[in-house]
C-alpha cells in the first residue's frame, strides 16, 4: 500500500493528516497494536492523557501543554476513525453536533434570549440542557458520569441536586453551620467506632440500624467506610458552598506532602552523610 499518498511525512500537517495517519495505523498494513484498540481500551489512556494536559494547565507549562493538547487530539483523533470504520459516527458528525449545540446554547448570543448577569446565563444554559436530554431516559444525577474522580463527582451531583431542589435562595451560612457540625458528629462517630463501636456513634450516620446489629458490638469494616464516605461528601458539599474546587484543594494538598517528604528524605540523608564522614 502506498501510504505515502494518504498522508504527509512533513510538516505543516493538517487535521485530515492527523485522521489519515491514524487511519492507516489501525490498517492491516499499519501497526499491530493500534489495529487492535476500541474505544473501551483506549478509555484509559484518553483519560491519562486529559491529566496530563491538566497537570501542564497548573504547572503553567505552555511548551508542555502543547505536546499533552496534541496527545489528546491523537486520542479524539483515534476515537473518530474507530467510529468511521464501525459505521456509528464519523467527523463530520462530531463536528456538526459540537458546533450545533455551541450556537444553540448561546442564544443570547446568536438568538433572541436576552441575559441581565452570570446567574441568567446559567438558568438559559440549563435549560438548554433540559430541552437537549428531554428523551434520555435517565435522570439528570444518572448522567453524572461514573468514570468521574469520585470528589468532582460529589460537586458535580450537588451541583445539579441543588438545581433540581431550587437551593439557590437557602441559607448558605447556616447550611454551613450544619455541615460543619454533621462531618464533626462523624468524625467522633469514627474514632467512637475504632476505639469502643459506640453504638450512639454509630447512629449518629447510620440512618437505620437492625435490631441484631445494635446488639453486636463489633465495629465492621463497611460501616467505617460508610462513615468516611459521608465525611467526605460533606466536606466537598462544604467546598461547593464556599466555591471552591475540593479537587484542587486536595491536589495541592498532596503537592504539598510530596514536598514535605523529599524534603524529610533530604534532611535525613544529609544527617547520615554527615555521620559517616
Amino acid at each position: 500500500m502506498n501510504h505515502k499518498s494518504k498522508f504527509s511525512f512533513e510538516s505543516p500537517f493538517s487535521w485530515q493528516d492527523l485522521i489519515a495517519l491514524i487511519d492507516f495505523l489501525n490498517s492491516p498494513d499499519g501497526c499491530p497494536w493500534d489495529a487492535a484498540q476500541t474505544h473501551h481500551s483506549l478509555a484509559p489512556y484518553f483519560l491519562e492523557e486529559t491529566y496530563e494536559a491538566i497537570d501542564a494547565i497548573q504547572r503553567g507549562d505552555a511548551a508542555d501543554l502543547c505536546e499533552e493538547l496534541g496527545d489528546v487530539l491523537m486520542q479524539i483523533a483515534f476515537h473518530i476513525v474507530l467510529g468511521e470504520r464501525a459505521g456509528t459516527f464519523n467527523r463530520q458528525k462530531v463536528v456538526d453536533g459540537i458546533c450545533e449545540k455551541l450556537i444553540r446554547r448561546h442564544s443570547h448570543v446568536f438568538g433572541d434570549d436576552v441575559v441581565q448577569d452570570e446567574a441568567d446565563l446559567v438558568t438559559l444554559w440549563t435549560q438548554h440542557k433540559s430541552a437537549e436530554h428531554k428523551d434520555n431516559k435517565l435522570s439528570v444525577l444518572e448522567r453524572v458520569p461514573l468514570s468521574m474522580p469520585a470528589l468532582l463527582r460529589a460537586k458535580e451531583l450537588q451541583k445539579k441536586a441543588a438545581r433540581l431542589q431550587k437551593m439557590a435562595s437557602v441559607d448558605q451560612v447556616q447550611e454551613t453551620k450544619d455541615l460543619v457540625a454533621r462531618i464533626n458528629e462523624y468524625g467522633t462517630a469514627f474514632r467512637e467506632l475504632l476505639t469502643g463501636s459506640d453504638q450512639d456513634a454509630l447512629r449518629l450516620y447510620k440512618t437505620e440500624i437492625e435490631p441484631e446489629e445494635e446488639s453486636d458490638s463489633r465495629c465492621s469494616q463497611s460501616e467505617l467506610e460508610q462513615c468516611i464516605g459521608n465525611m467526605l461528601f460533606d466536606v466537598v458539599q462544604l467546598a461547593r458552598l464556599a466555591n471552591i474546587d475540593p479537587e484542587l484543594c486536595l491536589q495541592a494538598r498532596n503537592q504539598d506532602f510530596i514536598q514535605s517528604v523529599q524534603s524529610e528524605t533530604k534532611d535525613t540523608k544529609n544527617e547520615e552523610s554527615g555521620g559517616i564522614c
